[in-house]
């Protein structure tokens, strides 16, 4: 009937607005947490928290992005990883105490894969931008 087809059709809509309000609340929070960096324990050395909180300006800069997943590793590197849950697609970004940037990309429907693998960067590149579109 047309009243349950107008209730299955609100109920997709709320489920799509919560979702969107989900990823927002969570980049929203990934960018407090970069803020938080310089408070960090062990701290986090400033060229290291700028390149980070660079890259995520430029990612999430006028739409929104998902917040990856972070981990501090023993060697002062910070990795970011973003799995796409749509696309078989896949995307790593390093940055290193010194500001240095690394990353690497990896399409698995059509084995596409880029990268600077070993050789860091001192900015945020362009194809990583633009390959990071590939992800959400």
């Amino acid at each position: 009937t047309l009243r349950e087809e107008l209730g299955a059709t609100l109920r997709d809509e709320i489920v799509r607005l919560s979702r969107d309000l989900a990823r927002e609340r969570d980049a929203r929070r990934f960018g407090e947490y970069l803020q938080g960096l310089q408070d960090a324990e062990p701290p986090v050395p400033e060229p290291q928290r700028l390149t980070a909180t660079r890259m995520w300006r430029r990612l999430s800069g006028g739409r929104w992005f998902p917040a990856p997943a972070v981990t501090r590793q023993e060697d002062g590197t910070m990795a970011f990883a973003w799995e796409s849950t749509s696309k078989p697609s896949h995307l790593d970004a390093i940055v290193h105490p010194d500001g240095g940037f690394e990353w690497f990309f990896l399409d698995r429907e059509t084995d596409t894969r880029a990268g600077t693998e070993g050789d860091p960067e001192r900015v945020v590149p362009e194809d990583f931008l633009d390959l990071a579109c590939h992800v959400i």
